[in-house]
């Protein structure tokens, strides 16, 4: 017999079936930051949040498109080596950062939150690189880790 449509019951039990269908998945089980879930009447789930890595994400969206019901999907997960990158490129291009020597500041991202580490000439340019990685789309919250090793 096939399985029933969802169209018969509510979009509070699509809901609770996505979720559980995604909190069988151990990645996103473990996870300490929530995923928002939106689902909408036509069959559209919107997803956001954050994940560790590219095939998370796509794991995240097979789930999810299996769930009957799930019409279409807006999946915006924020990947955290996608997001390295990012605020990388913020730093190699932001007229206050630009002059850093490559590999004076190292970052790892973990679900949004950016750590920066390394070493810095001034104070100045530490709250600098904090300032440019914050304003990056998708960071949640910065560890700055930078040691200053010049002028305070």
């Amino acid at each position: 017999m096939p399985a029933p449509s969802l169209r018969l019951f509510g979009i509070e039990d699509q809901e609770g079936l996505i979720e559980m269908a995604l909190s069988a998945y151990e990645p996103v089980r473990s996870s300490h930051v929530p995923l928002k879930l939106d689902v909408d009447p036509s069959g559209l789930v919107r997803l956001k949040g954050w994940v560790r890595s590219r095939v998370i994400r796509d794991s995240i969206a097979d789930i999810v498109r299996r769930v009957p019901g799930v019409v279409a999907l807006d999946l915006s997960l924020v990947v955290d080596p996608e997001l390295e990158v990012q605020v990388a490129r913020a730093l190699a291009t932001s007229p206050g950062t630009a002059g850093l020597a490559p590999g004076n500041v190292i970052l790892r991202a973990s679900l949004g939150t950016v750590r920066l580490i390394g070493r810095v000439p001034t104070a100045a340019m530490k709250d600098s690189v904090a300032q440019v990685a914050k304003q990056v789309a998708g960071v949640r919250g910065i560890e700055n880790e930078l040691e200053v090793v010049g002028k305070k």
